[in-house]
């Protein structure tokens, strides 16, 4: 059968939470979930620790400027890369290359070794890295193509940005 009426129908079947029956979302959406936390945080924290290390309101800004500008300058080709590699090889490779970064910002915060200049270079990587993945819609096609499902997948990673 098809037609509007079946299309309809498909879509009253879809349930809310049909994403996670899906094995590789429901490793997925967790993982993605504590990375968006793990962001939002350090986006916190590091311009706290510029205006702490500078009192300068106008190094803290900069902090947010080198923040996007990787999105400004690699918006395009992040795109053309997430079309032409495996997409999972980048999801890894970026969300590595992210932990990384978080993990010496924290060894150098530890160790007392931190400089103002080091948020800006954290957030520069983090951003170069995080655009390649973050907003590439074709990462969610190993969960399903069908435009139905793949919409509770969009829904499903929104509220994970969204509570994190």
């Amino acid at each position: 059968m098809t037609g509007p009426r079946s299309t309809a129908r498909m879509a009253g079947s879809v349930r809310t939470f049909d994403a996670f029956r899906n094995p590789g979302f429901r490793l997925f959406w967790p993982a993605n979930f504590f990375a968006n936390l793990s962001r939002r945080t350090q986006m916190t924290l590091l311009p706290w620790m510029v205006l702490v290390l500078t009192g300068s309101p106008f190094r803290v800004a900069l902090v947010g400027f080198f923040a996007m500008l990787p999105m400004l300058l690699l918006g395009i080709v992040g795109g053309m890369l997430a079309d032409r590699v495996n997409r999972r090889a980048l999801l890894m490779s970026t969300q590595s290359a992210n932990v990384v970064v978080s993990v010496t910002m924290t060894v150098l915060l530890y160790l007392g070794a931190a400089q103002y200049w080091h948020a800006y270079l954290a957030v520069l990587l983090v951003g170069t890295g995080g655009h390649g993945s973050m907003r590439t819609p074709g990462l969610r096609m190993p969960f399903g193509s069908s435009r139905f499902f793949t919409a509770r997948i969009d829904s499903a990673n929104s509220s994970g940005r969204s509570t994190s």
